[in-house]
């Protein structure tokens, strides 16, 4: 769930901040909110995923959902 919830965030904050940046920023400022979210999705995901994992193998049962 929480990995589905990245991605969700992920695809949203893509549409809404291209909506401010391209207007004024062309293709080089969607570059950068591309590289942005993608980077920072792809951190949140790594930490979820290592959370989860620090807790199946301390046998605290499965990690709480988002």
């Amino acid at each position: 769930r929480a990995i589905a919830f990245l991605e969700l965030a992920k695809v949203l904050a893509t549409l809404l901040l291209g909506l401010f940046v391209v207007p004024r920023y062309g293709a080089w400022g969607m570059a950068w909110v591309i590289a942005a979210v993608k980077g920072g999705v792809g951190i949140a995901t790594y930490l979820v995923a290592a959370r989860y994992a620090q807790m199946e193998e301390s046998g605290t049962g499965t990690a709480p959902a988002v």
